[in-house]
């Protein structure tokens, strides 16, 4: 005895919702990880030959789109610094930008 095409549809609705949010976590988690969306459009290459010379061009997605991701990588990489420090802080009870105290050696009739 079959289910029944609508039982069919809602839970094939309902898979794919599932594998839908946990694609949009592994894209978070990249994100997150390398700084870069995986959706971002890739460099447009062509061959062509000039001069009979065989060679690749190039298009790239421009200098506001590089600037815009350079800023989210060093945003993350920041993130990760802190959430480092954070870590050490937390394990050793001092901070790493706490500058150590200057050591100073003074010598006493000869010894030091």
């Amino acid at each position: 005895v079959g289910v029944g095409a609508d039982a069919h549809r809602v839970a094939y609705t309902m898979r794919m919702n599932a594998l839908f949010e946990s694609l949009q976590e592994a894209k978070g988690l990249y994100a997150q990880r390398y700084g870069e969306s995986v959706d971002l459009p890739e460099p447009e290459e062509s061959f062509e030959e000039q001069d009979g010379v065989p060679g690749v061009t190039v298009v790239g997605v421009g200098a506001d789109a590089q600037r815009a991701a350079y800023s989210l990588r060093m945003s993350a990489l920041f993130d990760s610094l802190q959430e480092a420090k954070d870590l050490y802080a937390q394990r050793y009870g001092e901070s790493v930008d706490v500058p150590e105290p200057e050591e100073r050696f003074e010598e006493q009739d000869g010894v030091p």
